[in-house]
C-alpha cells in the first residue's frame, strides 16, 4: 500500500510541477496524504461494483431486534445529529446478520416479525439490505 502511495505522489507531483521540491517536507505530506486520498477512493469504488455484482437472495427471516446509532457533529456552533437505523435478522439456521435500512422501512418493523428478506451477501455478520416482506 505504500508503495502506491508514493508512486500516486511521485506522478501528481510531476503533474502539477512540484518536482524540484521533492525532498522537502510539504512534498512528503502532499504524498502521503494525497496517495492515501486516491487510495481510499478507489477502494471505495471497487467495493461498490462488487456489491453490485454480487447476487441477490431471499429467504425467510424473523426480525430478532432493532437498533439505533446516534452521532452528533458540531462546527462552529452548529450542531447536527443523525441517526443511522440498523435491523438484527435471524435466518432459518439459527444465524444473525445486522443490516442497515432506511427509516422508512425501519419504522414498519417489529420485533418478531417474520417475512421474506431480500438481501445481498456481504459478510458472515452482515448484508445489504434490499427489502423485507412481513407475513402474516
Amino acid at each position: 500500500m505504500l508503495f502506491f502511495v508514493f508512486l500516486i505522489g511521485g506522478i501528481v507531483s510531476i503533474l502539477v510541477g512540484m518536482y524540484a521540491f521533492a525532498d522537502s517536507f510539504w512534498s512528503i505530506f502532499f504524498y502521503v496524504f494525497g496517495g492515501i486520498w486516491i487510495f481510499s477512493g478507489v477502494l471505495g469504488l471497487i467495493g461498490k461494483v462488487l456489491s453490485r455484482k454480487a447476487p441477490t437472495f431471499s429467504t425467510s427471516v424473523r426480525i430478532l431486534s432493532k437498533l439505533t446509532e446516534q452521532s452528533v457533529d458540531g462546527l462552529g456552533g452548529v450542531t447536527t445529529t443523525k441517526n443511522a437505523y440498523f435491523v438484527v435478522f435471524e435466518f432459518p439456521d439459527g444465524s444473525r446478520r445486522k443490516s442497515a435500512v432506511d427509516f422508512s422501512q425501519y419504522a414498519l418493523m417489529e420485533e418478531n416479525d417474520k417475512g421474506i428478506l431480500e438481501y445481498k451477501e456481504l459478510t458472515s455478520e452482515s448484508v445489504d439490505f434490499i427489502n423485507f416482506t412481513r407475513q402474516t
